[in-house]
């Protein structure tokens, strides 16, 4: 005797996003809720990208918490406009949030954990540029040497 098993079948789930919007009532009003969903879903994907980088530097798991503009000019003359992303960490020894940001061309990742002097979205972004333009001026040395 041979028993039959099949699993019972699912209802394909829809994909639906959600909007601030009302539904789009001409070619740019359709033009602006495709560029807020493709922004949307930009914003997952490096969310995304920045909670695999904070596991693969960190070695903990961590859940995004919410998007923190940060405007600010940082060693008399760097500005730096952008969105940073904080991060809850779980069971990490050290730190509790992280900070994380992308920049440039191909979309680097720069992650800095809460610690001291590290204090919220601001510090982070003074403190992750700092150390750029470190290693900028140690690659520009280098060179030239």
């Amino acid at each position: 005797m041979t028993i039959d098993y099949r699993p019972p079948k699912r209802k394909a789930k829809r994909s639906v996003t959600k909007t601030d919007m009302p539904p789009p009532q001409g070619l740019r009003d359709a033009a602006r809720v495709l560029k807020k969903t493709m922004t949307n879903v930009a914003k997952n994907e490096n969310i995304e990208r920045l909670r695999q980088v904070i596991f693969q530097m960190h070695k903990t798991a961590s859940t995004w918490v919410e998007s923190v503009r940060v405007e600010g000019i940082f060693h008399d003359r760097t500005p730096w406009n952008g969105n940073v992303e904080v991060f809850d960490l779980t069971d990490h020894p050290k730190a509790k949030r992280c900070y994380g940001w992308t920049f440039g061309e191909p979309g680097q990742l720069v992650t800095v954990l809460e610690q001291p002097p590290v204090t919220d979205a601001r510090s982070a972004v003074k403190i992750g540029v700092s150390c750029q333009v470190k290693k900028a001026r140690n690659i520009r040395s280098r060179q030239v040497c």
